[in-house]
This record gives structure tokens, C-alpha cells and sequence, in this order.
């Protein structure tokens, strides 16, 4: 899309901005077929090293004249021992002037100033449909994440498991290895709800989910939760007795926030080579967590 600035070098314009001193302060546009020399040449410099002595008190005259901050008239450059009259659009806007100089006629000049005015509303539409189009992206962005986790803990739910434990299964299957599913739930969590209220509840449960992120394996291992207080590991090239060991682990770390509850756990590996349903895995591994809560029970332990 063609912005302002594009156009000052399309059309015979040039577009100079002067101080009270005559300096040109910046100066844009097709100066070097209008003027003679780039635009690197005029900056900072006096504007009667072009205009002729005539146009120059015309144009201070015009300046000093406070009833019109917009003027039209015509001015004479000296440009290569040759004098060249331009129209120019005249501005004052505080300490500073703006000269459009043209060639055109009015009517012209007129024609261009509409192009121009229709190229930046463009523009800014331009402008405020990518600004649209990036804040659509980010909550579509947000939309797919919460599709695929878990809104209270900021791990994977149950939906992204069964997408992710095929994917693996996959890998697993290509380069050989093992993968443990590891099933974990809190101990007491009811009681601690009833006792304490769900937010005492939600807050173990975060605190848990933060203690998981930090101790498995980034992009090898995933964390899900997939029920109230239930989650589930996939342990990437690990066997059982590794994942009893994570197990271990995530539950020390655990109990070092909180001292109403802890965890059960229960490991089934997958071998890569057995076709079984991924379900009966998770069965499993689900009978050897209960398990496990069982004999906690028993030993009085919370």
C-alpha cells in the first residue's frame, strides 16, 4: 500500500520544512529532479541559497502576515544559474513553516492532497485491521491452549493425553525405548475440601502441578491432570523403576508445602513392541496406585 511519504516521490513535489531562520530543517520529495541536488544537500542550510532575493522577502512577508496560517502563492528557485517558478503550499504550524512546492497547478495540487489524505486513511485502516487480525490471533492462540490444558493448574487435561500418548507411543515404537505411565493422585484431597474449603484444595493442587513442571524432564516427560485430584505422567524412555523413583521424589517435594496430605502413586511401563490398548495400561497402573493408597491406610500414613 502506498504511504504519504511513497507519494512525495511519485508526483513533481518537494516538501520542505524551514524555522523562523529560513533554515530547512528537513526536506523530502523529488529534490533531485525538481532541485537539482538530493535532499542530503539542503538540510540545515539557509532556504536563500535557492530562493531568489524576490521571493524570499515575498515569502517573509507572507510569514509575517498573521491573519492566514495556510497560503498560496508562487515562488522563484535559482537552480543551475536558472530561475524556476514552483507553486507552494504554504503552512505555519507554531515556530515552523511547511512548503509543498509543485510545479502542478492548483487544481492539481488539490488532486494530490486528496490522494494523499485517501492514502493515509488507508493506511491507518491498514494499520487498525493487522492490529485486529493480531489481537484474533492471540485469542485463538488462547482459545487452542485452553482447548488442550488444564485452566487450574496449567498442565495438559485429559483431552491433550490421549493426543499426546499416541504421539509418543509412535516415537517410542521408531527408536526403541520404553514409556511408563505414572498415576498419581493426593491423598485426603476430599476431606481436605470438606475440612479446609476448595480453595485450600485448588491451592495443593497448584502446588503440586507447579513442583511436577519442575521436575520432569522438558520435552521428554508430560504432565496432565485428568480428573479432580488424578494425574498422569508420561515418562518418555524410563521404566518402571525410575518412575517409582520420580514418584518418590515429586511426593518429598510435595509434602514440603503442606502437611495434611501426600501422594499416591502407581507406574505400568509400555513396551514399545506390545500392541495392547493404552486403556488397560492405565488400568493398571490405576490398580497399583490404589494399591499403594491401600497400604498408606494401613500404615495410618495421610
Amino acid at each position: 500500500m502506498t504511504k504519504n511519504g511513497d507519494i512525495l516521490t511519485i508526483f513533481p513535489l518537494v516538501y520542505i520544512v524551514i524555522d523562523d531562520s529560513m533554515t530547512i530543517k528537513t526536506i523530502s520529495g523529488r529534490s533531485n529532479t525538481m532541485l537539482s541536488k538530493d535532499t542530503e544537500f539542503f538540510e540545515g542550510k539557509s532556504l536563500s541559497l535557492i530562493l531568489d532575493t524576490p521571493s524570499l522577502y515575498k515569502l517573509k512577508e507572507l510569514l509575517q502576515n498573521e491573519e492566514s496560517d495556510e497560503i498560496t502563492t508562487e515562488l522563484n528557485f535559482q537552480i543551475a544559474f536558472e530561475i524556476h517558478s514552483f507553486q507552494a503550499f504554504i503552512r505555519k504550524i507554531d515556530s515552523l513553516t511547511m512548503i509543498l512546492l509543485t510545479p502542478l497547478s492548483q487544481e492539481y495540487l488539490d488532486t494530490v492532497e486528496t490522494i494523499m489524505k485517501i492514502s493515509s486513511d488507508l493506511s491507518q485502516l491498514n494499520s487498525e485491521l493487522m492490529r485486529k487480525n493480531k489481537i484474533i490471533n492471540e485469542q485463538k492462540k488462547e482459545l487452542e491452549k485452553l482447548s488442550f490444558t488444564d485452566s487450574l493448574t496449567g498442565l495438559y487435561n485429559r483431552r491433550q493425553f490421549n493426543q499426546a500418548i499416541q504421539t509418543e507411543l509412535i516415537k517410542a515404537k521408531r527408536k526403541k525405548y520404553p514409556i511408563t505411565i505414572l498415576m498419581i493422585d493426593l491423598n485426603n484431597f476430599k476431606e481436605i475440601n470438606d475440612t479446609f474449603g476448595h480453595d485450600k484444595g485448588d491451592h495443593l493442587l497448584q502446588g503440586f502441578a507447579t513442583i511436577t513442571k519442575r521436575h520432569i524432564r522438558h520435552g521428554l516427560d508430560f504432565a496432565f491432570r485428568t480428573g479432580g485430584d488424578e494425574f498422569l505422567l508420561i515418562l518418555t524412555d524410563c521404566d518402571e523403576k525410575e518412575a517409582i523413583d520420580i514418584g518418590a521424589r515429586l511426593n518429598k517435594e510435595f509434602q514440603k508445602i503442606t502437611d495434611i496430605s501426600s501422594i499416591s502413586y502407581g507406574a505400568v511401563s509400555i513396551p514399545y513392541d506390545d500392541d495392547t490398548k493404552v486403556e488397560a495400561f492405565i488400568q493398571a497402573a490405576d490398580q497399583k496406585m490404589y494399591e499403594f493408597k491401600k497400604e498408606l491406610k494401613r500404615d495410618g500414613a495421610r
